[in-house]
């Protein structure tokens, strides 16, 4: 029986770390309008006028709603200025 629990647990050991693993190879998820509109406290329309001026790249999902790259928002609020590719796509 102690055998068995020895085995479950390194099992178990072994799950989580294959999941740590594949967690840092998968792309941080993108932010939503709502989300960067929360984080700078301004309406969603004003970051939807800032995607249309190219402020920030937007990704259009197949659904046709935009999305955001963390790392670009993070950049712009560190530095204050907009990244040099930025485009609407």
């Amino acid at each position: 029986m102690a055998r068995l629990a020895q085995v479950a647990g390194r099992g178990t050991t072994a799950a989580k770390a294959a999941a740590a693993a594949a967690r840092r190879c998968l792309p941080e998820p993108l932010w939503t309008v709502p989300e960067v509109a929360a984080l700078f406290r301004v309406d969603r329309k004003t970051v939807l006028r800032w995607a249309a001026a190219g402020k920030f790249t937007a990704i259009r999902t197949p659904g046709g709603h935009l999305r955001f790259r963390p790392g670009e928002i993070r950049s712009y609020i560190s530095t204050g200025q907009p990244a040099q590719e930025a485009t609407t796509r």
